[in-house]
């Protein structure tokens, strides 16, 4: 192919190219529009529930000790109990909160 003949045709797919982007449609204007969405804040817990759980705490004995019955006296199973129901009496506490 002459040299002549690679020249126009470049010369013509470079003025077809030209043409074509003449022909794109222009964007769109932008507009800005501020959107105002609520945002959750959280909730104050109250005091009670961040103070620690009030109960006697039991004190475990040797299984081999004949007071034993469970590695817990008798006065340590009622302390177990009552340190049990506090933490349970608790657990519902936060929940009654959360669902408020």
């Amino acid at each position: 192919m002459p040299a002549y003949k690679a020249a126009f045709y470049l010369i013509v797919i470079v003025t077809c190219l030209v043409l074509m982007t003449g022909c794109e449609t222009p964007a769109g204007r932008v507009q800005i529009q501020e959107v105002y969405i609520p945002v959750p804040a959280a909730r104050e817990v109250p005091a009670v529930l961040l103070e620690p759980v009030s109960a006697d705490r039991p004190h475990f004995v040797s299984p081999a000790d004949p007071a034993a019955t469970s590695a817990l006296t008798a006065e340590g199973e009622r302390a177990l109990k009552g340190l049990l129901l506090a933490l349970q009496g608790r657990i519902e506490a936060w929940k009654a909160w959360a669902t408020e």
